[in-house]
This record gives structure tokens, sequence and C-alpha cells, in this order.
């Protein structure tokens, strides 16, 4: 499909996209961060790595989107080239539409294949708290860039006073995509070389299988980057800012460019 970004379209609001990558994460995670939304009423896009009942269950209902989450990094589980993975992918969730590659590793390769089997738009680009505008790739292909996320976040040893990121953002009207990981929201990681510790002494096998048991003992008791998230869902509910999917943000950009 051909058309024409409206720069003007995000002017007049604050609009955020919550969004989550699964990255093998358990099941009991997911839900953990479900119950999170839940919560707070919030409208969540879920990039998926791997099959998961409680995640796809909402897909097929509805009550959250999905999209895949291609992992094209070398030794890649999901398949040992691009076709591969993209096959993977493509099979875990047919309808997906969408994607975002995991640590947002792509390539022109792999996004013109996946824009020729009909993806529509994707959001693999992290711009680290610089607001940028959704663009169209020289594929065709919509891009929504990453605002905020939670381990670039701890990456850049940021401060989780959430007072203190609220006087740096939100200053001028527009989309900003937010990016989660539930196993970040769920051990309520303190900074980066916390959660890395814990991925660096536990197998995969065991990773994707870890239980609220489990998950309890990991838990950071402080403050931590749940502690950081829950005070921004809390502003977003106060504020009254107006929270969507991805796949509203894409309709609401390609309704726009049908009524020029």
């Amino acid at each position: 499909m051909e058309f024409m970004l409206n720069k003007t379209l995000w002017n007049n609001d604050i609009i955020i996209c919550p969004t989550f990558d699964m990255d093998w994460e358990s099941e009991d995670a997911l839900k953990y961060t479900l119950n999170i939304l839940d919560k707070f009423g919030l409208p969540a896009t879920f990039f998926v790595t791997h099959y998961s009942k409680i995640v796809f269950n909402r897909i097929k209902n509805k009550e959250i989107h999905g999209g895949i989450h291609p992992n094209f990094l070398k030794n890649s589980i999901q398949g040992k080239d691009i076709d591969e993975v993209i096959n993977y992918c493509t099979r875990l969730l047919p309808e997906a539409n969408c994607f975002r590659c995991h640590k947002y590793y792509d390539s022109d390769d792999a996004i013109d294949k996946l824009k020729n089997i009909g993806f529509k738009y994707d959001s693999s680009i992290y711009t680290n708290l610089e607001k940028k505008e959704p663009f169209i790739h020289k594929s065709g292909l919509l891009r929504f860039p990453v605002f905020f996320d939670d381990e670039a976040y701890l990456l850049h040893n940021n401060s989780l006073n959430f007072k203190e990121f609220e006087r740096r953002i939100f200053k001028e009207a527009g989309l900003y995509v937010f990016n989660f990981h539930p196993m970040y929201l769920s051990i309520n990681s303190p900074d980066y070389q916390y959660m890395k510790k814990i991925k660096d002494t536990i197998p995969k096998n065991t990773w994707i299988n870890l239980t609220n048991k489990e998950l309890e003992h990991l838990n950071y008791k402080g403050r931590g980057v749940r502690s950081f998230t829950l005070d921004l869902f809390h502003y977003i509910k106060k504020k009254g800012l107006k929270t969507i999917t991805l796949d509203d943000a894409y309709n609401i950009i390609i309704t726009s460019s049908n009524n020029k």
C-alpha cells in the first residue's frame, strides 16, 4: 500500500503505545504482567517468541494485540538463517502483520522479505528517549521507533525515580512507543547487571519455565524497574493520557492517509 504520512497527526495529544517483548519468558511471568495491565486497563501489543497459552488466548480473543519477535542474531533458536527464522515466527502467529526484531537487530534483507509476505509495519528501532515520528522504510514498510525500553533504560543507568523521568519527557504532544519485558517486571530488576547475572546463570530451559515461587525468590525487594513502571502507569491514568496498541496507531495513520 502506498501512503503519505501526515506530519501533524500527533500534534494535539500525548499518546502512549505500551508494547512487550516476550523473550522466551515463563507463563507465570507473562501472567503477572497481564494482571498488571488488567489492573490499569491498558491496551498492549505483545511480540511473541514462543507459544504461551495465556498470551495466545488473549490475542485470539482480541484482548491484546500480537506481533512476531524474530531473532536474526547468530545462534538463534528460531532458525539458522533469515528464511528459517521468518518461517518459524509466521507459523507461530500466522495472522501477525507486524514485527519487532529481537535486540532491535534487523537488516534490509529481513525487512524486505517480511514486507514481501504481507507485513505492514514494525517497531525495531530504539531511539533512547528521543521522540521520533513513524516513518516509511525504503521497502514501503511503516516503522514505529521505540521511545522507551526498560532494559536499555537500565543499561544506561537512568534514574528509577519517576519524578526525574517525568520532568524530562512528555514535554510535547506525540506518539510515544514504550517497550517492556515481562521478566523485568516480575523480578523488579534494580539495574542491568542484576538481570544479566540471572540470565547468565539460569539455563534457557529453566528460564522459560520459571514459576511464581522461583520468581519471588529472584524478586528484588527494593525499588526497581517494576516500581518505576507502576509509577508510569499510575501517571498515565492520573493524567488521562490516551493509550493505544501499535495496530491502532497503524490504522490511524492509514485512515489519515486515505482521507487526504
